[in-house]
């Protein structure tokens, strides 16, 4: 219970009902990405870069689609503390792949969280080479071992490449381990 008897869930709705109603059609997405963007290099290096991170912290959010975004599609406004915590939290440049929990590698999204190296695509060249100079075919059988898996990212792509691969990732830390699985 909080402050006058009233339910704390029930005041932060109520927070969230007037902020809503106070912003009115402020309250559409398309307006949050520009009101994000009044200081671009706080969200992302460049304005476009910045505008890119506001559009895929909506898009991860909200489910909608990017064109969605613009056009003016209406948030619940629960939603609003929640945008704004991602984008304050991003001004604190933590990296966009925690926040949104994935990253891209390869031609998937993989899970990622604090305390485990983001995939990097310069990792992808490593998966290339593999696959050119391993001189292996797609149902050939084979056995590796990806040493400081962390996300797991190699070890992901090379079993989906090669369905009959057995493969194993090891790492010294547990939350690799954990996200990895």
């Amino acid at each position: 219970v909080g402050e006058g008897g009233r339910a704390v869930g029930e005041l932060e709705a109520v927070r969230e009902l007037v902020q809503a109603l106070h912003l009115g059609a402020q309250g559409a997405v398309g307006p949050m990405v520009e009101e994000c963007l009044d200081r671009p290099a706080d969200v992302g290096e460049t304005e476009r870069e910045g505008r890119r991170e506001c559009e895929l912290i909506l898009e991860t959010l909200f489910g909608l689609s990017r064109s969605e975004i613009y056009l003016n599609q209406i948030i619940p406004p629960g939603n609003f503390s929640r945008f704004s915590e991602l984008i304050q939290a991003r001004k604190k440049r933590i990296p966009l792949a925690y926040l949104l929990g994935r990253a891209p590698f390869w031609d998937a999204e993989l899970e990622i969280q604090s305390g485990v190296f983001i995939p990097r695509p310069e990792t992808e060249i490593l998966v290339e080479s593999f696959i050119k100079m391993g001189g292996f075919r797609t149902q050939t059988p084979f056995k590796f071992l990806d040493l400081g898996t962390g996300s797991g990212n190699i070890a992901v792509t090379v079993a989906k490449l090669f369905p009959r691969a057995e493969g194993v990732g090891s790492d010294l830390s547990g939350e690799a381990l954990e996200t990895a699985s």
